[in-house]
């Protein structure tokens, strides 16, 4: 297999669930197309996370390296739909009426989980290029340690906002918690190591 292969495939194929509306979708595209799109780009936006964060073990247990071309091409793509989620609330739900926003975000908090979820986001998204990690340097690695938090925000968001809390998303919470900790526990066998040294 070659050490990296084309990213445009990824993205396609990280661009389908936009399609969905139009030629799957659901009852609930009929009944309330807004608030159907803000929980469907959420959703799409916490497996590719999901899918981000695989790409690390997967290069470690295969020797490939292309899984980390892979994770920057679906993280542009995380934050792709993080922004149609917060866009699609802020418009399609709220109207961009700044004080039916300002209600709806008094009255539900986790809204505010969310926001500074994509706001971390943001920066990574901004330094996701080669030339700024070269710019960077090793800042850049410590800026997109902020994926942990990020992840952890996104359970965080989703439990909240869902009335039944994890139980109404334990399938992606407990995709992002078990990628989670795997990678913290290899952060520990690192330091470990080189404490050993």
């Amino acid at each position: 297999m070659p050490a990296t292969l084309p990213g445009w495939p990824i993205v396609l194929l990280g661009l389908l669930p936009l399609a969905w509306p139009f030629f799957g979708g659901s009852l609930d595209y009929q009944i309330d197309p807004a608030r159907a799109w803000v929980h469907h780009t959420g959703k799409t936006a916490t497996w590719l996370l999901a899918a981000t964060l695989c790409m690390t073990p997967l290069q470690r247990w295969t020797g490939w390296a292309g899984w980390i071309r892979w994770r920057r091409v679906l993280g542009l793509l995380v934050f792709t739909y993080v922004t149609l989620h917060l866009l699609a609330f802020v418009g399609l739900w709220q109207g961009f009426d700044p004080a039916r926003i300002l209600t709806e975000t008094g009255k539900r908090p986790y809204l505010w989980v969310g926001l500074s979820a994509w706001l971390l986001l943001l920066p990574l998204a901004l330094t996701s290029t080669k030339s700024a990690q070269r710019r960077l340097g090793r800042r850049w690695k410590t800026l997109h340690q902020a994926v942990y938090v990020i992840t952890l925000l996104a359970i965080w968001h989703q439990a909240w906002g869902h009335k039944v809390g994890l139980l109404g998303v334990w399938p992606a919470a407990s995709a992002l918690s078990i990628l989670l900790l795997w990678r913290v526990w290899q952060r520990v066998l690192r330091k470990k190591a080189a404490v050993g040294r």
